[in-house]
């Protein structure tokens, strides 16, 4: 499946022209990635869903970082 684009929340094949990327938050690293999505439902529901992971965890962060 190299080269070929999945979605993020389903991980299913996404057909070339279709689908939404859009730079969203990942848990767990810093900054804002590019991410590819089958539809806006499954963004929002990506979106809300990391939302509420960095609302109810720490994230991890490295020894470095915290000095």
């Amino acid at each position: 499946m190299f080269g070929k684009r999945t979605c993020e929340l389903c991980k299913q094949l996404i057909e070339k022209g279709n689908g939404v990327s859009e730079k969203v938050e990942v848990y767990g690293l810093v900054g804002d990635f590019r991410r590819n999505f089958c539809s806006e439902e499954h963004l929002e529901k990506y979106k809300k869903r990391t939302e509420e992971l960095m609302k109810t965890r720490r994230p991890r962060v490295c020894n470095s970082c915290l000095k």
